[in-house]
């Protein structure tokens, strides 16, 4: 046995010996929002993965540990830490204050529903030694929020270690920053090796055409999933906003692809965070040992409520 397998040995039996609950540790960043709409407030708030933690809080309970994993400037301690302590399935532990100023984006809307977004400050990228406490959980769900969250590098060396499932919402690795801070859609260099690091893939239409030159209909999606996952990964997931999403994954030895679409479409009130509730939904069944296709169901029910919602914390009402 190598001395890497010893040393995972030794803390997967340490773990296992103190925690009895299952246990989600999501990786990412919390960003300071404020949302600019035509003809509505602004509005301030936290979210970030505060969505993918209140939307896995509201769907699983007491049952399972939810840890959120990410360094959070010291200007949103103090908020950012009372929202979640009212919570008993949140465990803050692993939520580290840096001396840094938070990140802050300025999400701009647009009539035809398109936006803009302005990107303030980075807080450190989540470093490996960090890492380590999530290598007991049932699931780590990395949602790309900065785009810095956590480097290729730490992820690999997390990959490699980790018995279990990763979770990665491709999110914020298809835009880049100009100078100003405006954030604009580009390809970024090392995209297969990012994918190559987890078992389910998350991404948005947008995203999708991005990496893959093409539109998501089933033939290409089908493609896509067996030129760049299905080698490493168990399913890809493309959201389809109002039309729902697909998944495709292996079953008798081929690749199929599942749509599911709402089954209503309530009043959008604010669709930002509606694509980390979508993911939380998803890891919700998976923690809880539901078929990918039950995953796929909760993960459209839970993004389309997200949409219903102003604030992450919003989320654990419904």
């Amino acid at each position: 046995m190598s001395s890497r397998s010893v040393r995972w040995w030794k803390l997967s039996e340490k773990s296992w010996q103190l925690r009895s609950k299952k246990k989600i540790s999501v990786v990412g960043c919390i960003n300071r929002d404020t949302v600019i709409r035509p003809g509505s407030p602004t509005l301030h708030g936290y979210g970030g993965i505060l969505y993918n933690v209140f939307g896995l809080s509201a769907l699983l309970g007491s049952g399972v540990e939810i840890v959120p994993m990410c360094n959070l400037g010291r200007d949103a301690a103090a908020p950012v830490l009372s929202l979640t302590s009212a919570y008993t399935n949140i465990l803050t532990d692993q939520i580290r204050v840096v001396a840094t100023r938070n990140n802050h984006c300025t999400m701009k809307y647009r009539r035809s529903g398109e936006r803009s977004e302005t990107f303030a400050g980075f807080v450190p990228s989540i470093s490996y030694g960090q890492l380590e406490s999530a290598l007991d959980s049932d699931i780590a769900l990395v949602n790309f929020i900065s785009g810095r969250d956590v480097t290729l590098k730490t992820l690999k060396r997390f990959r490699e270690l980790f018995t279990e499932m990763i979770y990665l919402d491709f999110h914020t690795l298809s835009l880049g920053l100009r100078e100003g801070g405006s954030r604009f859609l580009r390809r970024p260099e090392k995209w297969r090796e990012y994918i190559e690091c987890c078992d389910f893939l998350q991404m948005n239409a947008r995203e999708f055409s991005l990496l893959s030159g093409k539109q998501p209909v089933e033939s290409d999606i089908v493609g896509f999933y067996d030129s760049h996952v299905r080698l490493t990964g168990k399913a890809l997931l493309v959201t389809l906003g109002k039309e729902g999403a697909a998944m495709v994954d292996v079953r008798r030895g081929r690749a199929r692809v599942s749509f599911t679409r709402p089954s209503s479409l309530p009043t959008v009130i604010d669709t930002t965070g509606a694509g980390d509730l979508f993911a939380a939904g998803f890891c919700a069944g998976l923690v809880s040992g539901e078929s990918l296709e039950a995953c796929l169901k909760l993960a459209v029910k839970s993004g389309t409520q997200g949409c219903t919602i102003i604030h992450p914390q919003d989320f654990a009402g419904r």
